[in-house]
């Protein structure tokens, strides 16, 4: 048989001392202190929150968009031969690159 759990119905702090404690944050101008963190929890971020490099990993030396103009037969042969062998136009585009340059 199972124990039955009283609830307390009272408030722990009258409604007067709810109203007071909570004053400071009624003004519409209110802005909570920034207190500077100490060395101790400067560390603890440091080693949480370690620095990471934003955005996608570079390969090679980075990558530079540029605007090619293309007969648009050309560019859905060029689609449909990149979707065949699975992989992107841009990377379709660079092996054609480096092929026509190493010839």
């Amino acid at each position: 048989m199972k124990k039955k759990i009283k609830l307390i119905s009272k408030p722990l702090l009258s409604s007067a001392a709810l109203k007071s404690m909570g004053k400071e944050f009624d003004d519409p101008d209110y802005l909570p202190r920034n207190l500077p963190l100490s060395a101790e929890e400067k560390q603890w971020v440091a080693r949480s929150f370690p620095k990471r490099a934003v955005g996608r990993p570079k390969r090679g030396k980075g990558c530079k968009r540029v605007l090619v103009s293309m007969e648009k037969g050309l560019l859905q042969q060029a689609d449909a031969f990149a979707r065949t062998h699975k992989m992107t136009r841009s990377q379709l585009i660079a092996r054609g690159l480096s092929l026509a340059m190493s010839a």
